[in-house]
Formats: C-alpha cells, sequence, structure tokens
C-alpha cells in the first residue's frame, strides 16, 4: 500500500506540476487563487516532491521529506480554497492528497 500510495502521489505531482507550466487552464487556477506569481515556483516544487517521492522508491530516505514538502504544500492549498469560500468538493483534490502524504509520512516514520 505504501509503495502504491508513493508512486501514485509522485506520478500525480509530477503530472500537476507539468500541467501548471504549460497548460493554461490550470494557469488561470492560480489568477483565480490570486498566486498567479507564484505559479512556476509551486509547479517547480510540486516536481521536485514528486521525484523524491518516486526517487524514494528506490531510496527510503527520501520519503519523509518529499511527503512533508507535498504534505505543506496540500494544507497550503486547503487553506487558500478555504479562504476562497470554495465548496468542500472544490476542496476534496486537496484533502485527499493532504491525506495520502500525511499517511506516507506516518508510515515511513515507523519504518
Amino acid at each position: 500500500m505504501f509503495n502504491t500510495l508513493t508512486f501514485f502521489s509522485g506520478v500525480s505531482f509530477l503530472i500537476f506540476g507539468v500541467g501548471y507550466l504549460l497548460l493554461p487552464a490550470l494557469q488561470r487556477e492560480f489568477v483565480r487563487y490570486g498566486l498567479e506569481r507564484v505559479r512556476v515556483g509551486v509547479a517547480l516544487l510540486q516536481m521536485a516532491g514528486a521525484t523524491g517521492q518516486l526517487l524514494s522508491l528506490l531510496y527510503p530516505p527520501l520519503a519523509i521529506p518529499a511527503a512533508i514538502g507535498l504534505g505543506l504544500m496540500m494544507g497550503v492549498a486547503v487553506i487558500v480554497r478555504v479562504k476562497l469560500g470554495d465548496s468542500i468538493l472544490q476542496m476534496l483534490p486537496a484533502i485527499a492528497y493532504l491525506g495520502v502524504n500525511a499517511y506516507l509520512i506516518w508510515v515511513a516514520l515507523g519504518r
């Protein structure tokens, strides 16, 4: 389960990071959030965290810092969405990825 969720999270954040760099629809989300100035940095951090998660499948010490970084990012995403007045349905992906990465941290700390 741990490896499956690590792979899922890593691939997802890699896709999101690339999408925030290349896809206008995802780029517009940052305008809606009022964070268009940090979009590229967020995308690069997502890709770095994703790379860390995927590499942690081969080198486990990367698991905790990668999951912490992505988990913190999703915590901030939830806060931003709350401040915007988004519905729980709109917040659900960020909440789910926060939960996945919290679980990954918890399991990795127990290893």
